[in-house]
C-alpha cells in the first residue's frame, strides 16, 4: 500500500507527486485552498489532523476524514490522530497542554499508525523554541503500545528513525511510505 503523507506547506509549496496514493495522509498546515486541491487530485481516501496555524473549521464540507482523539480504520489500517502543538501561548483550540494529550494517549488502543501535526519530545528537543519541543505523552504512547508508524509535521525537517518496533517519521513539506 502506497501512502502519502503531506504536510505544513503553509501554501508555499503546491507541486505535490503526481501519483496514485492509496492513502492521503494531512498532518497539518496546510491552507484551506490546498487541501481542497489534494481532495480533487487523489481519488482515495484521505485522513486528517489539524495544525496549530488551521483553522478548526479546514475539514468540514470536505470528504476527508477527520481523525483527532478518534480511532479508524482506513483499508484494513487502523488510525489514531491529534491535532495541533503544545500551548506556548494563551491557550487557544489547537493549542494542547501535556495532560490534554496524556489523557488521550493513555487508555488508547495500540493502532497501526498514529498520525498527529506535533512531535513527541526528544533529548532534542531542549534546543526547539517552545512550540516545536512536542509531547512526552506521545513518547509514552509509542513506548507502551508501539504502533507500526507514528508520523508526524510541525517542525520543518524531514526525518525517519526507529523507536523499538515504531517507525518514527517527520514529514516536510511531504513523504511516499511503502506500507
Amino acid at each position: 500500500m502506497k501512502i502519502l503523507a503531506i504536510s505544513d506547506t503553509h501554501d508555499y509549496y503546491r507541486n505535490h507527486p503526481d501519483i496514485s496514493p492509496d492513502l492521503v495522509l494531512l498532518l497539518g498546515d496546510n491552507e484551506f485552498d490546498e487541501i481542497r486541491e489534494i481532495e480533487k487530485k487523489y481519488n482515495c481516501p484521505i485522513v486528517g489532523v489539524l495544525g496549530n496555524h488551521d483553522r478548526p473549521d479546514y475539514y468540514e464540507n470536505t470528504n476527508i476524514i477527520y481523525v483527532h482523539q478518534k480511532i479508524i480504520t482506513v483499508n484494513g489500517i487502523k488510525i489514531a490522530g491529534f491535532n495541533g502543538s503544545i500551548a506556548y501561548k494563551r491557550k487557544q483550540s489547537l493549542l494542547f497542554f501535556e495532560e490534554e494529550v496524556f489523557e488521550f494517549v493513555k487508555d488508547l488502543e495500540p493502532v497501526d499508525i498514529f498520525i498527529a501535526h506535533s512531535n513527541p519530545w526528544t533529548e532534542d528537543s531542549i534546543n526547539f523554541d517552545v512550540e516545536h519541543r512536542g509531547f512526552e505523552a506521545f513518547n509514552y504512547y509509542i513506548n507502551t503500545k508501539q504502533p507500526k508508524y507514528f508520523i508526524h509535521g510541525h517542525l520543518h525537517k524531514p526525518s525517519s528513525y526507529l523507536v523499538e518496533n515504531t517507525n518514527l517519521i517527520s514529514v516536510y513539506p511531504y513523504k511516499i511510505i511503502d506500507y
